[in-house]
C-alpha cells in the first residue's frame, strides 16, 4: 500500500492558568425541543438569533490551563465545488492519532502518551461530554429529541483503540464546513474538540514535541481515493501521468522520500505534522498593542491604493499614487489609448465598484459548422425567414418575464420568511419584555392570506422550464415544461409558452436549415442561449488593516509558499505487504512505520536547513488573525431623504437636487450647499474573515509590470532585489515615474502585513435585513406546528439568506457619510483585540473623502438593491418590437453625415442609400442624379421622416448649433478615431445612425421595502 502523507499546519496555545476566549460562533444546544417529558428552553424562538452569537459578544468560552493543540487542514481540502445548486466540500479526515514525545532529537523520542480523537463522533442524546465538545445540528430520529448532538471526543490509547458499542453514532459526511460554517474548522472555539486538543501542561514543555496523524476511519470516504477513482481505467494510467493529475488538481508534489526510487502513485492519503517547543519557551501573548493603520475604500485594491498613497506621499500626492496604482489594475482599459485616458481610468474604476448579480439570457440564432459555432447571423448577412425574426424576439419578450417572473417568486420566498421570522419573536417573545407584540394567530393569519396564498398562485402560473442542451457546444436541442406544484396545473403556464416558443424556432430553423442542404448550402444555423445583461450590485466599503498585529496566517492558502511552483510538498510512503489500507494499520496499532517516516522527513528537512510545512517551533503564544468585527454609524442625506420626512419617503428629486454629474465625471457629486446631514446615526455591526487576497492580486500586478519594465528577470530576482531596485531607480519621484512607485509600494508590501475584507452585510443592513446564516423553519414545541412545517418550509424552500431586522432604519438609496465607531481581531484560538476609539481614525480613498466632511467617510449614492439601466434597441421597422441578433431586426432608421464644407446634412436610408440632404438654407435637396426623386413625405421610415421634417420646421440658427452639436459631441464620445480623421472631419464629418431604442431601470426581484 502505497500512502500519501499531507502535512498540515499545528499551532499550539500554552496557557498556565485558564483563559477567556470568544464563543463559537453557533451554540446549537440553545435550541428549544420537546425531550419527551417537557419543553427544553421553552421560551426560545427556533431562529438563527437564539444560537448564533453576535459581534462584540463577550468571552464567555473558558480554554483550561494547558496545552491546545489546533491543526489545519489541507487547502485542497476546503475548497467547494458545484454539485447541482449546492456546493459540496471534500471529505476530510475524521480519526487523529495525537502524541506526546520526549526527547529533542528525531529518531530518539520516546513516547510519553497518546490519545485518539474521533472528530466526528456523536455524543448520545441527553449526554453533554465532561470536557466539552462542540453542537452540530441534527435530525432527530423516530425515537429521539434533541435537534443537535455534542460531537467529537478523546480516547486515551494509540491508533488500535477501539472505537466502542455498535450503537456508537457518527456523522455521515465530516467536512472543512461541518454543519455549513466557512469558519469551522478554522476557528477553535467552532471545533475544538473535531480538529483540536487539549493536553495538561508538562513540567518541562522545551523537551515536548507533539505529532498528529490523521486518516480515515472509513476507507471509502478516503479523498484522494475517489479522486482516483474518477480516473477513466485508473489500472491503466501511469504514475506520472497520476503525480502530475495531483500537481494540477490539488496542488500537491509528491516527494519520493528515497529519490532513487522510480515514481509511484499514491492509493490513500493521511495528514501529519508536529510541533516542538523552544527550550525557553514564553507564554507571553505577542506584542497587540503595536499601532494598527487603517484604510477604507470601495474594493480591495482601492484600500490598498489609499494607504499607499497616504503613507507614501502624503495628502498631497494620494490622489496620484492611487490614480498609478489603479491603472494597473484596469491595464486592459488603458491599452493602446493615447487620448482621454484621465477619463478612461475614472470610468473603470467606477466600474469595478460594482459586482454582478443574476444569470440572465438572451435567445440567439447563430451560424454552426461542423459542430462548432461560427459567427451570429448578423455577421453570416444571411437572411432568415421573416418568421423565425418574428418568433425569435417573441421568444426573447417571453424570457425576460419568465426571469422577472422567477425572481420575483424569490423575492416572495424571502418576505414569508421574514414575516415567519416575525411570528416567530412574537410567539416566543423575549423573558421580561415590554414589547407588545401582535397576536402570533393574527400573524399567522396574515402569512397565509397575503405571504403564501399569492405566492402559490404565482408559482402555478410560472411553471418550470426545462431544456435539453447538446454537450458539445450550447445549441438547445429541446425544450419542455412542467407544473411547479404537484398536483396543480396550470393550462397556460409562463413556462409552457416559453417552451413552446422555443420548440418553435428551433422547428423553423430545421425547415430552414432542410432547404439549404437542398440548395448545397454549407450554412446550418441553431438556437443559443447566450448571457443577458447582467444585474449590478454595488461593493460594500472594504476595511485595509496594516501593523505587527495583522500578519498573515501560515495555516490557511499558504501550503504552496515554500515552493518555487506553490505546490504542498508531500512523501509517499510504502508500507509491508501485510497492510491493504491505513485502517489495516491503525488496527494493528503499528503507527511506527508512519512515526519513523516523519522522523526522516525531519531529519532531511534539518541537513537542509529549510522550512518544512508540517513541522512547527513554539517560540511565542501563536496570533493568527481571523475575523473582523466591525461597527459603523451612518448618517443620510438630510434634503428630502426619506429620513427627514415625516412620511418617510424620498422626495421624488432627491436624487437631482442633492447630486449632478459633472463633466466627464462618471460619479455623482454633491452640489454645493447640499451635504447635510440627518442628526441621527444608524448603527450597523457585522463580522467578516480576513484574507490577504487584495494585497496578493497587487504584488501579482506589479510584479508584471515591473518585469515589463525590466527591473528584473524573474520574480524571485526581484523580491531579492528589491531594497537596491529601489534605492538606484531614478529620479525618484511619483509624479514623474510611475515605475519608482511601483518599486515603492511592492517594497512596501514585501515588508508590511496586510489584511483585508469588505463589510459584508452593510448594504442588507440598510433594506433592514441582517445577513447571518438561518435555520430551517421549524416549530419543535409548538402543539400543532403543522403550519410552519407543512406551509411555511414548503413556500421558503432554501430562501433564507437574511433575516429581518426591524429595528433598522430603511435606506435603499445608500447617502451620507460613515464612521466606523468600533473594530475588533478575532485570533483562530478566539482571543480577541479590541481597538480603542482613539485608533479607529481610516484613510479614506480619494473617492470616499469630502472636505465638507473629513471626520467622516462621504459615500457616493448608490441603489443598495441589485439594478441596472435597461438598454435596449428597438426594431427601426416595428412601434414598439425589440431587435434582436437576425438582420432583419437591426435599429437603424436612417444615417446622418453633416458636410462641413456647405454646413449640409446628407440624409440616408438605413441601407445605405442617400436620400437627399438639408442645404444651409434648411431646404429639402432630393439626392442628384436619382431619376425618381424622394421628397421629404415619401421617405419610407417613419421616424426618420419626422427627424428631417423636425429639422425643417427649425429655423437657420437651430440647424447651425445642431450640425456643431453633433460634431463636438463625435469628439468626445471617440477622441482617438476623430484624432486620427481629424483633416477628413473638417471637410466632412462621420457618418451618425440614427436608431431606436428604450430605456429603463430595472431592479432584480421585487422592489424593497420596510420591513418594520
Amino acid at each position: 500500500m502505497k500512502i500519501l502523507m499531507t502535512p498540515v499546519r499545528l499551532d499550539a496555545l500554552v496557557l498556565e492558568a485558564d483563559l477567556k476566549v470568544t464563543e463559537t460562533t453557533a451554540d446549537f444546544s440553545q435550541l428549544p425541543y420537546f425531550d419527551g417529558i417537557q419543553d427544553i428552553n421553552p421560551r426560545k424562538p427556533h431562529i438563527s438569533e437564539t444560537v448564533l452569537g453576535r459581534p462584540f459578544q463577550n468571552t464567555n468560552l473558558n480554554l483550561l490551563a494547558g496545552v491546545h493543540l489546533h491543526w489545519s487542514l489541507p487547502d485542497a481540502l476546503t475548497h467547494g465545488g458545484q454539485a447541482g445548486n449546492d456546493i459540496e466540500f471534500p471529505t476530510v479526515p475524521n480519526r487523529w492519532l495525537v502524541t506526546r514525545l520526549h526527547g529533542k532529537t528525531p529518531g530518539n523520542r520516546t513516547v510519553e502518551k497518546q490519545w485518539v480523537v474521533q472528530s466526528d463522533y456523536l455524543h448520545p442524546e441527553g449526554g453533554r461530554p465532561q470536557l466539552g465538545a462542540i453542537t452540530i445540528p441534527y435530525k432527530p430520529l423516530s425515537d429521539e429529541f434533541q435537534p443537535f448532538r455534542y460531537m467529537g471526543r478523546v480516547l486515551p490509547g494509540g491508533p488500535e483503540t477501539p472505537t466502542g458499542s455498535s450503537r456508537d453514532r457518527y456523522l455521515e459526511r465530516l467536512t472543512a464546513v461541518g454543519y455549513g460554517d466557512p469558519q469551522f474548522a478554522a476557528f477553535y472555539p467552532n471545533c475544538y474538540s473535531v480538529f483540536g486538543f487539549r493536553d495538561d501542561l508538562p513540567e518541562k514543555l522545551g523537551e515536548v514535541v507533539y505529532q498528529v496523524i490523521g486518516w480515515y476511519g472509513n476507507g471509502e470516504s478516503d479523498y484522494l481515493k475517489n479522486l482516483l477513482a474518477k480516473l477513466e481505467e485508473p489500472d491503466q494510467v501511469s504514475a506520472e501521468k497520476i503525480l502530475k493529475h495531483l500537481e494540477v488538481f490539488l496542488q500537491w508534489k509528491t516527494i519520493q522520500i528515497n529519490p532513487n526510487s522510480p515514481p509511484k502513485s499514491p492509493e490513500e492519503m493521511l495528514c501529519y505534522a508536529r510541533i516542538g517547543f523552544n527550550p525557553e519557551p514564553s507564554t507571553e501573548t505577542p506584542n497587540l498593542n503595536a499601532e494598527i493603520k487603517i484604510a477604507i475604500g470601495n474594493s480591495g485594491s482601492e484600500a490598498l491604493a489609499a494607504y499607499m498613497g497616504r503613507f507614501l506621499g502624503g495628502h498631497e500626492s494620494q490622489g496620484l499614487i492611487e490614480d498609478q496604482l489603479e491603472a494597473l489594475r484596469i491595464s486592459a482599459f488603458l491599452r493602446d489609448k493615447r487620448l482621454d485616458t484621465n477619463a478612461i481610468l475614472k470610468e473603470a474604476r467606477h466600474e469595478r465598484n460594482f459586482s454582478p448579480s443574476g444569470n440572465p439570457i438572451i435567445w440567439q440564432v447563430q451560424e454552426e459548422s461542423d459542430g462548432n459555432l461560427e459567427k451570429s447571423v448578423a455577421e453570416t448577412k444571411t437572411k432568415l425567414p421573416v418568421e423565425i425574426v418574428l418568433i425569435l424576439n417573441r421568444l426573447n419578450s417571453l424570457q425576460r418575464e419568465y426571469e422577472r417572473t422567477l425572481s420575483e417568486i424569490e423575492s416572495m420566498r424571502e418576505q414569508t420568511f421574514a414575516d415567519w421570522f416575525k411570528y416567530m419573536v412574537a410567539a416566543y417573545p423575549p423573558v421580561n419584555t415590554n414589547e407588545d407584540y401582535p397576536p402570533s394567530d393574527d400573524i399567522k393569519a396574515f402569512i397565509r392570506s397575503n405571504d403564501i396564498r399569492p405566492l402559490h398562485e404565482k408559482i402555478q402560473t410560472t411553471g418550470v422550464l426545462s431544456l435539453e442542451i447538446s454537450e458539445s457546444n450550447q445549441r438547445v436541442i429541446s425544450a419542455s415544461w412542467e407544473d411547479s406544484i404537484q398536483g396543480n396545473s396550470h393550462g397556460d403556464s409562463l413556462a409552457k409558452r416559453l417552451a413552446q416558443a422555443i420548440n418553435e424556432i428551433l422547428t423553423a430553423l430545421r425547415e430552414f436549415n432542410q432547404s439549404q442542404i437542398s440548395k448545397q448550402s454549407p450554412l446550418r444555423f441553431v438556437l443559443i442561449p447566450a448571457a443577458g445583461p447582467r444585474f449590478w450590485r454595488p461593493n460594500q466599503p472594504v476595511i485595509l488593516l496594516n501593523g505587527e498585529s495583522v500578519i498573515s496566517s501560515e495555516r490557511h492558502g499558504q501550503d504552496g509558499r515554500l515552493n518555487n511552483e506553490g505546490l504542498l510538498e508531500c512523501e509517499l510512503l510504502e508500507t509491508p505487504k501485510d497492510f491493504n489500507t491505513i485502517q489495516e494499520l491503525a488496527a494493528s496499532g503499528n503507527f511506527d512505520l508512519v512515526s519513523k517516516t516523519i522522523d526522516q522527513i525531519e531529519i532531511q528537512k534539518n541537513q537542509a536547513a529549510r522550512e518544512h510545512h508540517g513541522f512547527n517551533v513554539w517560540r511565542k503564544q501563536p496570533w493568527n488573525p481571523l475575523m473582523m468585527e466591525w461597527r459603523t454609524e451612518i448618517k443620510s442625506l438630510k434634503n428630502k431623504g426619506n429620513q427627514a420626512s415625516a412620511d418617510h419617503n424620498y422626495r421624488q428629486d432627491f436624487i437631482t437636487d442633492n447630486y449632478h454629474l459633472r463633466e466627464n465625471e462618471p460619479e455623482l457629486s454633491l452640489r454645493p450647499g447640499k451635504g447635510a446631514l440627518i442628526e441621527s446615526a444608524e448603527s450597523i455591526v457585522g463580522r467578516c474573515i480576513l484574507t490577504p487576497g487584495a494585497v496578493k492580486q497587487s504584488e501579482e500586478r506589479l510584479e508584471t509590470y515591473l518585469l515589463q519594465q525590466a527591473r528584473a528577470a524573474s520574480v524571485a530576482e526581484l523580491r531579492e532585489n528589491i531594497d537596491d531596485l529601489v534605492n538606484d531607480e531614478t529620479p525618484k519621484t511619483f509624479r514623474s515615474n510611475p515605475v519608482y512607485t511601483a518599486l515603492k509600494v511592492y517594497q512596501e508590501l514585501r515588508n508590511g502585513n496586510f489584511l483585508a475584507q469588505s463589510l459584508d452585510g452593510f448594504h442588507e443592513a440598510l433594506l433592514m435585513r441582517k445577513k447571518t446564516a438561518q435555520l430551517l423553519p421549524a416549530e419543535p414545541i409548538a402543539f400543532d406546528n403543522r403550519f410552519t412545517e407543512n406551509e411555511v418550509r414548503q413556500a421558503v424552500e432554501d430562501a433564507i439568506l437574511t433575516a429581518p431586522a426591524a429595528l433598522n432604519s430603511f435606506n435603499p438609496i445608500r447617502s451620507g457619510g460613515l464612521k466606523l465607531t468600533g473594530l475588533r481581531i478575532l485570533d483562530s484560538f478566539g482571543r480577541v483585540l479590541d481597538l480603542a476609539e482613539d485608533q479607529i481614525s481610516p484613510i479614506e480613498a480619494t473617492a470616499l473623502s469630502s472636505p465638507t466632511h473629513p471626520d467622516l467617510v462621504w459615500l457616493p449614492p448608490r441603489l443598495c438593491q441589485p439594478a441596472r439601466l435597461n438598454f435596449r434597441f428597438l426594431s427601426a421597422r416595428e412601434t414598439a418590437r425589440e431587435m434582436n441578433s437576425l438582420i432583419e431586426s437591426n435599429p437603424i432608421c436612417g444615417w446622418l453625415l453633416p458636410n462641413n464644407l456647405d454646413n449640409s446634412l446628407l440624409i440616408y436610408d438605413g441601407g445605405g442609400a442617400l436620400l437627399g440632404y438639408i442645404n444651409r438654407a434648411l431646404e429639402w435637396r432630393p439626392a442628384p442624379g436619382d431619376i425618381t426623386p424622394i421628397e421629404v413625405n415619401t421617405i419610407e421610415n417613419i421616424h426618420l421622416r419626422r427627424m428631417v421634417q423636425y429639422l425643417l420646421a427649425r429655423d437657420v440658427n437651430y440647424f447651425e448649433d445642431f450640425l456643431s452639436t453633433l460634431n463636438r459631441a463625435l469628439q468626445n464620445i471617440d477622441p482617438e478615431n476623430f484624432a486620427q480623421n481629424q483633416s477628413i472631419a473638417i471637410l466632412l464629418g462621420r457618418p451618425i445612425a440614427l436608431l431606436r431604442a428604450s430605456l429603463n431601470t430595472d431592479f432584480h426581484g421585487t422592489l424593497s421595502d420596510q420591513r418594520s
